[in-house]
């Protein structure tokens, strides 16, 4: 009626209650000491439960929940993120999709139809990012011992095959930075001629910018309004400022003089983030009739031109892009 097996070092029961199969760890590791110790006085005791019907209501206390209280606890553990922001969007498309559906009763095949068509929808990669997000919701679900297997492991995607970023020429910049105005102009010049981040541009202080020594450090990022370390522990530097960058920092600097920071939003204090660019980047490149690229597509040119140069040293370029 009950058995024994092991999952990783630790030694597992696995039973019946009504038809519907139990597992649940004993916390003992796999010694034969410790199998005789089940064998002996743990399970004579679990099978007498089972027949008494005592363990029925155990169970029935012990039943799974809605998939969404396993989402937001998943959620609140990962708040220190820094990727916080894109993940809780992520569960709450899943607690949109199973809302009212106890974690138990979701399937492989239905998991699997609907990344598919998120897949459709965006691309494999952004999928694939899903379903990770998901899988570790179930393993929040078997921590608790609420199921006993994962439905995302056997779930297939399309594989993910990486577009190569085409940078733009030196003469397609130009011509972008030419055509944008305003403080886009002065963005686009300073990601153009420095390789930043997007939101390392938005992070700048104007304290952080050294005309006469001719430097900039990077302190900071802004993603989503919120002002946070940068992307890695190398990120934090000091980035060389070449001199065609000069004449668009000297009237940024002035533009900005009522804020602490180099490209302020309405309120004085930083831009919400990269999204008020890809509005009107669009258009910008449509104007210029430049092919469209993301606007990324900024620093992968400052590195592609700067190789191309010959005045730095792949490591060298590797310090200056963090």
């Amino acid at each position: 009626m009950v058995s024994v097996y092991k999952r990783g070092t630790k030694l597992y029961l696995q039973f019946y209650v009504n038809g519907k199969r139990r597992q649940r760890t004993t916390g003992l590791d796999d010694t034969s000491a410790n199998r005789k110790l089940l064998k002996q006085k743990v399970i004579p005791k679990l099978e007498a439960k089972i027949v008494s019907g005592e363990l029925d209501e155990i169970e029935k206390e012990n039943e799974p929940f809605e998939f969404g209280w396993y989402a937001r606890k998943y959620s609140i553990s990962k708040e220190h993120l820094k990727s916080w922001p894109e993940l809780n969007t992520i569960v709450k498309f899943f607690e949109e999709s199973f809302r009212g559906r106890r974690i138990d009763t979701i399937r492989s095949s239905e998991i699997e139809d609907l990344l598919l068509e998120k897949a459709w929808q965006t691309s494999p990669r952004t999928a694939k990012w899903y379903l990770g997000t998901l899988r570790a919701i179930f393993r929040v679900a078997m921590r608790h011992e609420h199921i006993d297997k994962n439905p995302c492991d056997i779930v297939e995607l399309p594989k993910h095959t990486p577009k190569e970023i085409e940078p733009f020429t030196e003469e397609e910049a130009a011509r972008i930075v030419e055509a944008a105005d305003g403080w886009l102009k002065n963005y686009l010049a300073t990601a153009f001629y420095t390789g930043m981040r997007p939101g390392e541009i938005f992070g700048l202080m104007k304290s952080d910018i050294d005309l006469d020594a001719r430097t900039i450090q990077v302190r900071r990022a802004i993603k989503h309004g919120m002002v946070m370390t940068p992307k890695t522990k190398n990120s934090v530097r000091t980035v060389v400022i070449l001199d065609a960058l000069v004449p668009y920092l000297e009237k940024q600097i002035e533009a900005s003089k009522s804020s602490l920071y180099l490209f302020p939003g309405k309120d004085g204090g930083p831009m919400h983030g990269a999204s008020i660019v890809k509005r009107r980047w669009k258009e910008l490149l449509k104007s210029c009739g430049i092919e469209y690229r993301k606007p990324y597509a900024t620093r992968h040119t400052f590195i592609t031109t700067m190789l191309k140069s010959g005045k730095v040293t792949l490591m060298e370029l590797a310090q200056m892009v963090g």
